[in-house]
């Protein structure tokens, strides 16, 4: 019947078929974002180039901070999550790490550019994250808008991807599986996401 359709039993658990699935579908993504990561540059050369934006902007990180900033930066693609409760300096680290991608691309990868995407679940978080990230020249959108929301679909899906590489999710802790299973199958396989969120 109807139901049956519906749900899926797995030894004594029953899950709504459609959830099920988009979990088993953003798990499958996340995993292979980030087991075919690619690392791009060496630990001295992320830190050559944050120590001279440091010295720039005469900024001082802290260790987990610079960890934060060295790590996200060495990988040209997979999955990153920057966690933190409010006003711990999320922002303030993302910015950083976007500035260092970016100074270290014109450095040793002359030849291509990085097209960076700020999204977020809701349009409050996203006029948000627009302000925080004016500077840095961002393109930001709800991730609705980014997959192209229309007639109770997404235009961007897994047969007609994001032109986008780098991805900014803020305010991840408020995705649903089903947004985010869309926004994940929407992604290029070589893509990097970092994922901002609370802490809980």
């Amino acid at each position: 019947n109807a139901l049956d359709s519906r749900i899926k039993i797995i030894n004594d658990k029953v899950f709504l078929k459609e959830l099920y699935d988009a979990e088993q579908i953003f798990s499958e993504k996340i995993l292979n974002l980030s087991q075919n990561k690619i690392q791009l540059y060496t630990e001295d050369e992320v830190e050559k180039v944050l120590d001279n934006l440091c010295k720039k902007e005469q900024i001082i990180l802290e260790k987990e901070q610079r960890n934060a900033v060295i790590l996200s930066c060495m990988y040209d693609s997979g999955v990153f999550v920057l966690s933190g409760s409010a006003g711990t300096g999320k922002t303030f680290i993302t910015k950083i790490i976007v500035k260092t991608k970016k100074r270290l691309r014109k450095l040793y990868s002359k030849d291509t550019e990085l097209e960076f995407l700020g999204v977020a679940p809701t349009g409050k978080a996203t006029k948000v994250m627009e302000k925080n990230f004016a500077e840095l020249n961002i393109s930001c959108k709800t991730i609705h808008r980014a997959l192209n929301y229309h007639e109770s679909r997404f235009e961007k899906n897994e047969t007609n991807l994001l032109d986008e590489t780098y991805f900014i999710v803020d305010e991840s802790s408020m995705l649903d599986i089903l947004l985010a299973k869309s926004f994940l199958t929407a992604v290029k396989q070589k893509s990097t996401i970092l994922f901002l969120g609370d802490v809980n």
